[in-house]
């Protein structure tokens, strides 16, 4: 895997249904809570663990490079939260409202996108995501080489 410019903060929670921003905080915070609650669980855990070591990059790498230099640096992670059908199917995902990098990720996801199916319906598996892509590129001195 190639080195990125931005730092994945990989905090798994729980989520449910179609590609967009959370349209109001108390909806995200819902959702959060939801995949803290379904990681609780032997089969959640392993699900979500499972999620972030094999199936993240998949789904969104494309999004995490297209956007990296599109957004500002986080100050924060933005928190991304998978909503996961019991087919096995990303129906839906949020991110934490207002945090730029986070909301362009979800903007660029093409759902619904098929993954190995979860413990139950509706499972949200919940991510943090950062970029400090700008700040990395004003640190390097000028003849400094970057793979990024």
């Amino acid at each position: 895997m190639s080195r990125w410019s931005f730092v994945i903060v990989a905090v798994l929670l729980s989520i449910g249904v179609y590609p967009t921003n959370a349209k109001s905080k108390a909806e995200f915070e819902v959702a959060f809570k939801q995949s803290n609650r379904d990681k609780e669980t032997p089969a959640g855990k392993r699900y979500t663990r499972e999620f972030e070591d094999k199936i993240f990059l998949t789904v969104a790498s494309q999004a995490m490079q297209t956007c990296v230099s599109r957004s500002r640096d986080t100050v924060e992670p933005a928190m991304l939260v998978f909503m996961i059908s019991a087919d096995g199917k990303i129906r839906r995902v949020l991110s934490t409202p207002g945090i730029e990098y986070g909301e362009c990720i979800v903007s660029r996801l093409r759902l619904p996108i098929s993954v190995p199916r979860p413990p139950h319906d509706n499972f949200a598996v919940a991510l943090g995501v950062a970029n400090h892509s700008h700040a990395q590129s004003k640190a390097l001195p000028d003849n400094a080489y970057s793979s990024n």
